[in-house]
């Protein structure tokens, strides 16, 4: 597969609300266990959404496992609400229904493109990259046209048409380096960058799953 464009994990704060409510800004995950915070914080249900389980996983590997679960039981205490649609957990901060939401940062551009006062935080503890992706099927009947709409994809003019969306390309020298959106410009916030870890993912997926279903439980 080859990606074309890529994404980072953290946080979407509602800058008004934010300064309405008296609220700082949390600069990393632990920041979020503060009860200051309380009701404050929403995310997407980490039992239906992969942005949700993007920063699950980003704080499993900043933190070790064990300490993950405990640091996420104190993030809980803060949520006001597990979204079963991403979409709309990006759209109710944005509304300033909520003044901070857990989720990855091209949805926020995009709405900070429209007027929304709206920013994304890299958590220095750190953030998942992630990446769209795309490939040609095994037995493509059309295969040297798939890989043509790759190349073409993966072109400088398309790169640059995709950070118009605001989707960060992958090809060096697309943008202007101080362009919030580029890569130079993204990699100067980055603390700590996370790799996923498709094997680690793997291995605490019933333990994650059974501490969201209880966690979601306490809420009925």
């Amino acid at each position: 597969f080859f990606s074309w464009a890529i994404l980072f994990s953290g946080f979407m704060i509602n800058t008004d609300q934010m300064e309405q409510l008296g609220l700082p800004i949390p600069t990393s995950y632990e920041d979020l266990t503060n009860p200051v915070y309380n009701g404050h914080v929403i995310s997407p249900n980490p039992l239906l959404s992969s942005t949700a389980v993007t920063n699950v996983m980003a704080v499993v590997q900043a933190y070790g496992e064990d300490r993950a679960w405990d640091l996420w039981e104190e993030i809980d205490a803060n949520i006001g609400f597990y979204s079963d649609s991403t979409s709309n957990t990006y759209n109710l901060v944005a509304r300033g229904e909520y003044p901070i939401a857990i989720v990855v940062n091209r949805p926020v551009y995009e709405l900070q493109l429209q007027g929304y006062p709206v920013e994304f935080v890299i958590p220095r503890d750190g953030t998942m990259v992630q990446d769209n992706a795309m490939g040609v099927v095994n037995g493509a009947r059309n295969k040297e046209l798939a890989e043509r709409f790759i190349a073409f994809i993966l072109s400088e003019d398309m790169q640059r048409i995709g950070a118009d969306f605001p989707y960060t390309p992958v090809r060096p020298g697309v943008l202007d380096p101080d362009s919030f959106i580029s890569l130079d410009n993204l990699a100067a916030d980055i603390n700590v960058l996370l790799l996923p870890d498709a094997e680690l993912e793997a291995s605490v997926r019933p333990r994650r799953q059974e501490h969201f279903e209880t966690m979601l439980r306490r809420r009925q």
